[in-house]
């Protein structure tokens, strides 16, 4: 067991046990007074949570899980309850003023654990590699900035959050396929059973694997250092979709081979087949990129299942500082 992983499951702000669950700090005291009342029940339930602890501690993997403190812990929390009680004990029968500061402290405990869940579930505490100076910049924050975020350590830019404040942007169509064209190289593979809207729809199987998409240089984009893309589309399967392998794909592409690449994969999505269900994805270019590289997006159905999509939409966001 490396020292490493015991401190980053107990106080690490990554994900500290008693940094995210500092109540758990009331039967940690406890322990003291069950020493003094029943060093019997003392010795098991000591050795026992120091136990968990340390075998808990040699799964090097279980600090990279994106969990707020650590889950894997719980299961002791009913034995807890007996060192907390023995302090509640003690607490209740000393006098007035003391027991009231020693109850406010343990309030403050309380509050400050649901305000951390609460700060977790909205995303101002990193799902993953948080750092102590992260920590200090989001405590007691209840709104942090796009621009704040991506000064972070260990920050990975939430595209959709950036492109939502769409007043930040001037917002225009790259392209737009509606499959009502018949006069188009792909013309074969249009469907007049499954349409979303119009008469036609794109039927996609093993052998048309790629939809119709953009592929534009950078250099024809971008005015500033960065751009974002929104890209929707229609897709009905009538098998489900967890028997497809269909993924929107956007991705930056240098001389013939792709980066920053950001996929959609349906079947993650649970979608109920037989009906058009409309996706979008976000995604935000890199910063500066070379003028010739470019921008593609396209749907890829890896399987052999039919795939109907429609109403394909790129959308570029530009920023107007």
């Amino acid at each position: 067991m490396g020292s490493r992983y015991f401190w980053n499951d107990l106080f690490s702000f990554d994900h500290g046990w008693l940094i995210y669950t500092p109540i758990l700090f009331v039967p940690a005291l406890g322990f003291y007074f069950l020493a003094d009342r029943s060093p019997a029940i003392l010795y098991s339930l000591f050795i026992f949570c120091t136990t968990d602890i340390i075998l808990e501690a040699c799964w090097t993997q279980f600090d990279n899980s994106p969990v707020l403190g650590q889950v894997a812990f719980i299961q002791l929390y009913p034995i807890l309850a007996l060192p907390a009680g023995f302090l509640i004990s003690r607490i209740v029968v000393k006098k007035r003023f003391l027991r009231m500061i020693i109850l406010f402290i343990t309030g403050i405990f309380i509050v400050l654990n649901l305000f951390q869940s609460w700060q977790y579930k909205t995303g101002i505490i990193f799902h993953q590699q948080m750092t102590t100076e992260n920590y200090f910049k989001v405590f007691g924050r209840t709104r942090i900035t796009e621009e704040e975020m991506q000064s972070f350590s260990g920050y990975k830019e939430d595209a959709t959050a950036i492109l939502s404040e769409e007043s930040r942007f001037n917002i225009r169509t790259l392209a737009s396929f509606d499959f009502e064209d018949v006069n188009v190289p792909y013309r074969n593979a249009l469907e007049t059973q499954f349409a979303k809207s119009g008469k036609f729809g794109f039927k996609m199987n093993s052998a048309v694997q790629y939809s119709p998409g953009i592929k534009i240089p950078y250099g024809s984009l971008i005015k500033r250092s960065w751009v974002g893309l929104r890209f929707s589309a229609s897709v009905l399967s009538q098998k489900p979709f967890t028997d497809s392998s269909v993924i929107l794909v956007v991705a930056s592409v240098h001389e013939g081979n792709s980066y920053r690449i950001k996929q959609l994969k349906v079947a993650n999505l649970h979608l109920a087949p037989g009906i058009w269900n409309t996706l979008t994805m976000d995604y935000i270019s890199p910063s500066d990129p070379v003028p010739g590289d470019e921008l593609q997006a396209f749907v890829w159905n890896l399987g052999n299942s039919e795939l109907f999509i429609d109403d394909l939409k790129f959308e570029l966001f530009e920023p107007k500082k």
